[in-house]
């Protein structure tokens, strides 16, 4: 007796055209041999299409290639995990040189066993090997070498090979390098200059396209502390301060009342000299002094110009993050959305898998419901003939029964009277043979009367 595993390799891997005859004997046999389970398993082996079982027959004439589908699939897989794309553009030109050349020789392999496979059927097959090289799961019925209906990829992912590999290159929309800056967005971040100090100033004025300063003396580069322009203006308040204490303090002249009245009139050409210098002194200062205010002034106006820019790059900044944010929060929700689409279409997949192979099957039932139901009639028509042949010859044969009919009744009727002649004759004989003993009976007792001699 065959086990199932047995039977399973001979009616998948071999001829199409006689599975459903061969699946009928096999479930005959079991059930001459008294195993109900194993005729129901047999009877529940469903016959392959075309193409699945030229995928069968391809998978079954070389035991290495459920390896390599293992293998290829695998390295696609990890591809495809690790976001490496050259590693991935290989791995799918192997894969469709590997498929095409896997199609061809199914066609071969079927045209030996007798079988054309159709180009409709072949791009089936295409299909299903190029699924099996994209899902695990599919990869494992393949293999199997029992395979009933075609298979086919649904997913996302790298089917085609086409495409770059997601998120290769992209930059991270969460990282600040990431950030696009709106269109009113200045080339460069301005960093305001602080305010105050000669090195700000300098600063200030080197990128407003200025030169040195009415303070800077036309000189020194030190550092040092430039009396013209003070951040604050305390410079020039301490030196108005002292002049004006100085001319408050001093006498007429600047001197004490002792040496003036020495020097006498000789010193009034002197006097007169230095306070032409200390007006002119002045004059300078006073100029120098406008200039520094008006520096100061200009420094001012650039650092709350630089803050109001600053503050505009961080309203930009914080406006940019945040629609990156929405652009994140959308682009996860669309992850999600198509995540559940993707399952739902996994799920419709599964179901018209299912009611593709429910159908298959129905059909495969109706079919051999109407082979049963032709051979069933043809099965009547020839009883029914065989039985009109019988009517026919009766009728035929039905005079010459009636005539023996007659002929038997005419020999029972003649039989009959005879029979009663006999019997009439029966009689007669039975009556003289009692005559004939009452005769002799007589005769004895007129014997033993007689006297002896």
């Amino acid at each position: 007796m065959v086990s199932l595993d047995e039977v399973v390799d001979d009616l998948y891997g071999g001829s199409l055209a006689d599975f459903v005859t061969r699946r009928d004997a096999a479930v005959r046999e079991a059930r001459a041999a008294k195993d109900r389970d194993l005729a129901r398993e047999i009877a529940a082996l469903r016959k392959p299409t075309l193409a699945a079982w030229a995928v069968n027959l391809l998978v079954r004439d070389d035991p290495g290639l459920a390896e390599q589908i293992r293998a290829v699939g695998e390295g696609l897989q990890e591809a495809e995990r690790t976001l490496d794309g050259p590693a991935l553009r290989e791995l799918t030109t192997q894969r469709r040189k590997l498929v095409a050349g896997l199609v061809h020789r199914a066609r071969r392999i079927a045209a030996a066993a007798g079988q054309k496979v159709s180009e409709a059927a072949a791009q089936e097959v295409d299909r299903t090997l190029n699924a099996a090289l994209l899902d695990p799961r599919v990869a494992e019925a393949v293999t199997s070498g029992t395979l009933t209906h075609g298979q086919e990829y649904v997913g996302f992912g790298s089917a085609d090979g086409d495409e770059e590999t997601p998120g290769a290159d992209a930059p991270d929309a969460e990282t600040p390098d990431a950030q696009t800056p709106d269109a009113d967005t200045p080339d460069a971040v301005v960093t305001p200059f602080p305010v105050g100090g000669r090195a700000g100033r300098d600063r200030a004025r080197r990128s407003a396209g200025g030169g040195t300063g009415p303070g800077d003396d036309g000189g020194t580069d030190d550092g040092g502390t430039d009396d013209g322009a003070d951040g604050d203006g305390g410079g020039r308040g301490s030196r108005r301060g002292s002049r004006a204490g100085g001319t408050t303090t001093r006498p007429s002249g600047g001197r004490t009342p002792s040496a003036a009245h020495d020097d006498g009139d000789a010193g009034r050409p002197t006097r007169g000299r230095g306070a032409s210098r200390r007006a002119s002194g002045d004059d300078d200062e006073a100029a120098r002094a406008a200039e520094a205010e008006r520096a100061a002034q200009e420094e001012r106006a650039r650092a709350e110009a630089a803050e109001r820019e600053r503050r505009a790059a961080q309203e930009r900044a914080r406006r940019e993050r945040e629609r990156l944010r929405r652009r994140h929060e959308q682009a996860v929700a669309a992850r999600e959305e198509a995540e559940a689409e993707l399952a739902r279409v996994h799920q419709r997949h599964d179901d018209a898998s299912r009611a593709e192979h429910d159908a298959a099957s129905a059909l495969e039932e109706a079919e051999e419901a109407s082979a049963e139901a032709y051979r069933t009639e043809e099965e009547l028509v020839r009883q029914l003939a065989e039985v009109r042949r019988r009517l026919a010859e009766a009728r035929s044969a039905l005079p010459r029964a009636d005539e023996a009919v007659m002929a038997a009744r005419t020999a029972a009727h003649e039989r009959e009277k005879a029979l009663r002649a006999v019997h009439r004759e029966l009689e007669r004989a039975r009556g003289a043979a009692e005559r004939a003993h009452a005769v002799e009976e007589d005769a004895a007792d007129a014997l033993a009367a007689a006297p002896a001699d």
